[in-house]
């Protein structure tokens, strides 16, 4: 009883003038996120450079790294061949810790190495 008050209340069961019973109008609701995660290798590499708990050696080898990453996303061969290049340094990243490899993660993603 109680879903069919509240149709009354709403008006789902009220007598339009031409076409019978108003019925409630359909609704789309469309909802688009977009996240765009456009970060430069000069960012990661300032970003490398602000991180207080890695050595002066450590920094330089990562550093080295991107460098390394950014050659390779010039560079005009297959994607197949960039990413053969690319999984050393990853496995390299992960190595390093939680940060470092969030950092050069997110370079990788950008070179749009997939599919």
């Amino acid at each position: 009883m109680k879903p069919k008050l509240e149709g009354f209340i709403h008006g789902w069961n009220a007598k339009g003038k031409s076409s019978g019973y108003i019925r409630n109008p359909d609704v789309s609701v469309t909802v688009n996120n977009t996240v765009n995660i456009s970060i430069s290798f000069e960012e990661t590499r300032q970003k490398v450079e602000d991180m207080t708990a890695l050595s002066r050696e450590q920094t330089d080898e990562i550093l080295e790294k991107i460098n390394e990453l950014e050659e390779i996303s010039k560079e005009n061969s297959s994607r197949k061949t960039k990413w053969e290049k690319v999984k050393p340094i990853i496995a390299f990243a992960l190595d390093k810790g939680a940060d470092v490899a969030i950092a050069i993660l997110t370079l990788v993603m950008q070179m749009k190495l997939g599919g």
